[in-house]
C-alpha cells in the first residue's frame, strides 16, 4: 500500500515537472513562430487564409496550466506561468543582444541573409516580449482562476478549460494582436483567423488532456 502511494506520488511530479518544462518550452517557442505568416488552403472550398504560425501552438500553453492546476494547484500553475515569463524575457534578451552587434566585413550572402533574419527575429521578439508582459501575465492568470473556479462548479475539464480559454483568447488576442500587427496589411483578417483557429485547435487539445486526465493523471490529483 505504501509502495503505491509512494509511486503515484513521484508519478505525479514527474509529469508536473514535465508539464512545466513543455510548458516553458512551448511559451519560448511561441515567439519566432508569430512572426511566421502562413496560408491555409481549405480543399473543399478552395478558399485560402492568412494566419500566424503561433496558432497552433499557444492555445496548448493554457490546456498545460490547466493540467497543473488539476494535477497539483494554482499556486504552482502561477509560479509556472511567472517561470515562462522569466525564459521567454531570457530568450527574446539575448536573441535581441546579439541582434545588436555589427556584422562581421565581407561575410557571404549566406550568411549575410541568415544573419538579416536573425536580427529581424531579435528586435522583432523582444518588442513583442515587453510590450505583451503585463498582458501575458493578466491574461494567464485571469485564466487559471477562472478555470479553477469552474472547475470547482462542474467537475468538468473539457467544459472548465474551454470556457476559461475562449473568454481570455477573446480579450488577449484582439488586444495584443492588433497593436502588433495594426501595421500589416489586412490585419483583422489575420487576427480573426488567428483567433478562430486558436479555439478549434484549443477544443482538440483540450479533448485529448482531458481524455488523458480521465485514464491516469486524475487519480493522482490531491485537490
Amino acid at each position: 500500500m505504501n509502495t503505491n502511494k509512494s509511486d503515484d506520488i513521484s508519478m505525479k511530479w514527474i509529469i508536473l515537472l514535465f508539464s512545466v518544462m513543455l510548458y516553458s518550452v512551448l511559451n519560448v517557442t511561441c515567439d519566432p513562430l508569430f512572426f511566421r505568416k502562413m496560408t491555409l488552403h481549405i480543399p473543399f472550398i478552395d478558399y485560402y487564409v492568412n494566419m500566424l504560425a503561433t496558432a497552433w501552438v499557444y492555445p496548448f500553453l493554457y490546456i498545460i496550466l490547466d493540467m497543473i492546476v488539476v494535477i497539483s494547484n494554482r499556486k504552482i500553475a502561477v509560479l509556472a506561468v511567472i517561470f515562462g515569463v522569466i525564459c521567454d524575457g531570457i530568450f527574446s534578451g539575448v536573441c535581441y543582444f546579439f541582434s545588436t552587434i555589427n556584422v562581421p566585413i565581407g561575410v557571404n550572402e549566406k550568411d549575410l541573409m541568415s544573419t538579416i533574419a536573425f536580427n529581424a527575429l531579435g528586435h522583432g521578439m523582444w518588442r513583442l516580449w515587453y510590450h505583451g508582459l503585463i498582458a501575458t501575465i493578466i491574461a494567464k492568470i485571469a485564466e487559471l482562476f477562472i478555470f479553477s473556479y469552474l472547475y470547482r462548479k462542474i467537475n468538468s475539464f473539457f467544459i472548465s478549460t474551454v470556457t476559461s480559454v475562449v473568454i481570455t483568447l477573446v480579450a488577449h488576442n484582439l488586444i495584443n494582436d492588433y497593436y502588433m500587427l495594426r501595421n500589416e496589411q489586412y490585419h483583422w483578417s489575420i487576427i480573426f483567423t488567428n483567433l478562430t483557429l486558436n479555439i478549434v485547435t484549443m477544443v482538440i487539445y483540450a479533448c485529448i488532456v482531458s481524455m488523458v486526465l480521465k485514464l491516469r493523471i486524475h487519480k493522482l490529483s490531491y485537490n
